[in-house]
């Protein structure tokens, strides 16, 4: 804020000097940029314009600018977002320069939309830097006949390097990436777009639906479908078929027990039926005792 503040060109000295109109050179913000080029090369121009500005003020040399407002940024397919920017003249020429963006900022390139707290982005170069809570979104690609050619993904980070014409980036800090079969955390993450590669490393975790791992470093090839972890690597995972023959091993038991509770019940009743019987024909030679007694009582 003090920087800002520094800059601030509340009370400006006149534009018009010597008889001079002072130009800024940043003043319109619609600029042709010609990147170094080998001699007898044509040089490749590229067009960066920037609109939304509500208010712009620095040196009229032009080594910084700073611009505010809803502003947009459009280089070729790269289109960027911000609410304030800090234009710094990096070398030689009006053409290097980079701007520092803060205040919403997003990118979007393609298949690709990227966020954080603050922003570098080279004008005549093509790469960018994305710092705090940055968060890298890649939608599926699809090609003419419908076949998935890259697969989504979702990155949260708090450092990312990314180099916007061939789109590899390389990231740092509470790494974890999000894929439709699984999620890697880790310290550090390095991405190349041609392969699909990612490489994991400073210590790694991988979760996917019953299975666990964990190491130091691991490749994935995302177009190839496969992987290989090194150093102090730990698997875990669940095994279906154990658990279908425990439950069928106490069901097993739970059916034996049942046999031998309907077994002793049977057992029961049979010597419940034999005692009545016995009790039954007790019964019957006592009354018959019984009625001798009483026959020789008359006589």
């Amino acid at each position: 804020m003090r920087r800002w503040a520094a800059n601030r060109r509340d009370r400006q000295t006149p534009l018009v000097a010597s008889g001079r109109i002072l130009l800024l050179p940043l003043l319109l913000f619609s600029l042709v940029l010609f990147p170094e080029t080998a001699r007898g090369e044509e040089k490749k121009t590229e067009q960066v314009r920037i609109t939304g500005i509500n208010r712009m003020w620095g040196d009229t040399e032009g080594e910084k600018t700073y611009l505010e407002g809803d502003l947009v940024i459009t280089k070729g397919d790269t289109v960027i977002y911000a609410s304030s920017a800090e234009v710094i003249k990096t070398g030689e020429g009006d053409r290097a320069r980079k701007a520092r963006l803060s205040g919403g900022v997003r990118l979007f390139q393609d298949e690709l939309r990227l966020e954080g707290a603050e922003m570098e982005f080279a004008f005549d170069e093509d790469w960018a830097v994305f710092k705090g809570d940055v968060r890298l979104e890649r939608e599926e690609v699809k090609d003419a006949a419908g076949e998935v050619e890259k697969e989504g993904i979702v990155l949260s980070c708090d450092y990312l390097e990314i180099e916007t014409e061939r789109k590899d980036f390389q990231a740092t800090g509470n790494i974890s990436l999000v894929h439709k079969e699984f999620t890697v955390t880790a310290a550090a993450l390095t991405y190349e777009d041609a392969g699909e590669t990612l490489l994991f490393t400073g210590g790694f975790f991988l979760f996917r639906e019953k299975e666990n791992m964990k190491g130091e470093e691991l490749w994935i090839d995302l177009k190839e479908e496969v992987f290989d972890a090194r150093r102090g690597v730990e698997l875990y995972f669940e095994v279906e078929e154990e658990e279908e023959t425990k439950e069928e091993e106490t069901k097993e038991e739970e059916a034996k027990e049942e046999e031998v509770k309907e077994e002793e019940g049977e057992g029961e009743g049979e010597r419940t039926g034999e005692e009545g019987e016995v009790a039954e024909e007790d019964g019957k030679e006592a009354g018959e005792d019984e009625t001798g007694k009483e026959g020789v009582a008359e006589e």
